[in-house]
């Protein structure tokens, strides 16, 4: 045995050996990486084949001869770490990050997507405004929205009506929305919309209030472009309890209008349907969304999801053809029986029962679609 070997166990050698391989590994990668970039005319799946051959072959003569043959290879493999192998480590590893870099920018500015421009030189004197590129003109951030309300418990009332805006934009193929998960951290009259709207890669902003006394109700809401901090459209509307349904409709439409938003005709027949004619029924709809909404950000709070499914159940029970409510319902039990483990038969039938009535009544609907697909993963599978 050689001699370096003599006072150390056969686990230690054996160590010694592998890391002077690996290293040998290394700078043979980098070589051939070198090799691949010059002009020597060799392809890539050549040059993987080489390297894989040697490495096999080098594999190969360790397993064959693990004690005898060591120390050869051992100060073969020792040999490939010199300093000249270094620098040569680190001249690829600079010409890898040069070349990625490359290859971002290329990727950026020659791919973006229609209607986006890549940034150009400013004029002289001109007042430069930083825009990121991957930023669309027909993106849209709906912020919360402010309760108004002199009772501090009617702030189910804004967040669901915040949600049913959101949930109509959703739908509208021609717009980019942000989800609420991503917009619930900012306050609903932030100081810096154009730091928020880089933030979510949007260009628009959305920010509303709520106001409701007794049966009347107040719903204001502005869109901003965020990125000129000029405002596109706002609106107010007031409207008895009775006559709120359509007002969620109204206002994504009034968006999509002032963003040049394409509606199908599919899209401008979802808009137009009423969910429901029950004042009660909305109202304890609207409140389940809030516990639902609670529910979520609560990481699964057990409570707060029955809640929801309580109030859902409610405006079924007020309206039995309220089909976005049934659509709600299923889903609410479908995340029970997934997130909180509730997996008995009384929950995925009751998840089942919802889903058949949503769809009986909207079967097309993009609630009823999404309550399916709730049910097929979250119960089924």
């Amino acid at each position: 045995m050689p001699r370096q070997y003599r006072n150390c166990g056969k686990s230690s050698a054996k160590r010694q050996v592998r890391t002077a391989t690996s290293s040998r590994f290394r700078v043979a990668g980098i070589a051939l990486w070198l090799r691949l970039t010059s002009e020597t005319g060799i392809s890539f799946r050549e040059g993987l084949r080489i390297l894989r051959q040697r490495q096999r072959r080098f594999r190969g003569q360790l397993k064959r001869d693990p004690t005898a043959d060591r120390h050869r290879l051992l100060r073969k493999a020792r040999r490939g770490t010199s300093p000249s192998n270094w620098r040569i480590l680190g001249a690829a590893i600079a010409a890898i990050i040069v070349v990625g870099l490359a290859a971002l920018f290329f990727v950026r500015y020659r791919s973006l997507p229609a209607g986006v421009q890549a940034p150009s030189s400013p004029a002289p004197g001109d007042t430069v405004l930083s825009v990121p590129a991957r930023i669309t003109e027909k993106s849209i951030a709906v912020l919360p929205f402010e309760n108004r309300s002199d009772e501090k418990e009617n702030a189910y009332f804004a967040d669901g009506i915040e949600d049913e805006i959101l949930t109509r934009l959703s739908n509208i193929a021609d717009l980019k929305v942000i989800s609420r998960t991503s917009t619930r951290q900012y306050q609903s009259k932030p100081a810096n919309l154009r730091e928020i709207a880089n933030q979510l890669d949007v260009a628009n902003i959305l920010e509303g209030s709520v106001q409701k006394v007794a049966d009347q109700v107040r719903v204001n809401v502005q869109l901003v472009n965020a990125q000129t901090d000029s405002h596109l459209w706002a609106d107010t509307y007031d409207r008895k309890l009775t006559d709120i349904f359509g007002v969620e409709s109204e206002i994504a439409k009034g968006i999509a209008e002032s963003l040049q938003a394409k509606l199908t005709s599919h899209e401008e027949q979802a808009l137009a349907v009423k969910p429901t004619n029950n004042p009660e029924a909305y109202d304890a709809y609207l409140r389940g969304l809030s516990f639902e909404t609670r529910f979520h950000f609560s990481f699964g709070d057990p409570d707060l999801g029955l809640k929801a499914v309580g109030f859902y159940e409610r405006a079924v029970q007020l309206d039995p053809k309220f089909a976005l409510a049934w659509a709600r319902l299923s889903r609410a039990h479908a995340v029970l029986y997934f997130r909180v483990f509730d997996t008995t038969p009384a929950r995925g039938n009751a998840t089942k029962s919802a889903l058949e009535n949503a769809q009986k009544l909207q079967p097309s609907s993009a609630e009823t679609q999404l309550a399916l697909g709730y049910y097929q993963f979250r119960v089924l599978r």
